[in-house]
């Protein structure tokens, strides 16, 4: 994994509880509390995916 990546990796994690808190909020009416700035930047998820894809190609795994 190049320096980068993992950058793009580590900035990710940061937003683990942000999910999390809207995976597991009961469902109501009223309106959520994330909002699409609190979502990562595309590029970083693009970045580590891409890496995942390259990863797994690598190794054969399907």
């Amino acid at each position: 994994m190049q320096r980068t990546d993992k950058a793009h990796a580590q900035e990710l994690v940061r937003f683990k509880e942000i999910a999390h808190d809207a995976l597991h909020r009961p469902i109501s009416s009223s309106l959520p509390l994330i909002t699409m700035a609190d979502l990562p930047a595309p590029a970083r998820l693009r970045a580590v995916l891409h890496e995942l894809v390259t990863v797994l190609t690598k190794t054969g795994a399907s």
